[in-house]
């Protein structure tokens, strides 16, 4: 039996500013130079509003000059101010979005003037000095995807409780042939559960970034696919 006591943000259109706010600075897939290379993408929202926390990416590329240096994992962090200082990281995403609402900002050029000011933690870390990341990045392979209902059909009846939870979506990439997307309420056994852990574990690894900011980033459109891209059937 499942007990629903408060609906989870999920799939939920959050109002304005923060909807802009949400897609202009956390969306993960603006954290890098150029779209759909990403192999993991993460994102925390804070209780059934859907605060925006922070957001996390993971893409191969060579951080020195083209041609002169090897490929390696880089992950980058978009983070609200006073995350790490508050006792709830939902505060630190609710903070944010009444001080960009306090300031008037309505279009999404007024939005990102905001966001210039706001402080927002903005870095990024390379996965192969940072001993305590590739540790938590190796036990990816024992995340539970599915509820146990499912892998244990025979079992006694589930019952989750979920009460203003914060909620994280998780989506790992390889290539362009399999794409994994989890949404959920925070479970250490889950892989949202194991996207904390990450977080945490890359902590220390943070260095300040003198990339574009997302909100400040121009995101071209992919190319639609034509008829004639498609391989055979």
């Amino acid at each position: 039996m499942i007990v629903a006591l408060a609906a989870l943000a999920l799939g939920q259109t959050a109002p304005e500013p923060q909807a802009t706010i949400t897609d202009l600075a956390f969306d993960p897939a603006r954290l890098f130079e150029a779209p759909g290379n990403d192999l993991v993408q993460i994102q925390y929202r804070g209780d059934d509003y859907a605060y925006p926390v922070y957001a996390i990416a993971l893409r191969r590329q060579c951080p020195g000059e083209r041609g002169a240096c090897r490929s390696t994992l880089m992950a980058r962090l978009v983070r609200a101010p006073n995350a790490l200082k508050v006792e709830r990281p939902r505060w630190a995403g609710q903070a944010l979005i009444g001080a960009i609402v306090k300031s008037g900002a309505k279009t999404r050029d007024q939005i990102a003037d905001a966001l210039d000011k706001a402080k927002l933690g903005f870095l990024e870390a390379d996965i192969s000095t940072c001993p305590t990341a590739k540790a938590v990045m190796s036990q990816a392979a024992t995340m539970q995807w599915v509820p146990l209902a499912v892998t244990d059909p025979d079992g006694p009846p589930a019952m989750e409780m979920a009460l203003h939870a914060d909620t994280m979506t998780v989506r790992f990439a390889s290539s362009y042939t399999r794409l994994s997307t989890y949404t959920g309420i925070i479970d250490d056994r889950a892989p949202s559960g194991w996207a904390v852990r990450l977080a945490a574990a890359l902590e220390p690894c943070w260095r300040p970034t003198d990339a574009t900011p997302p909100w400040r980033r121009v995101i071209p459109p992919l190319p639609a696919k034509r008829v004639t891209d498609l391989p055979p059937p």
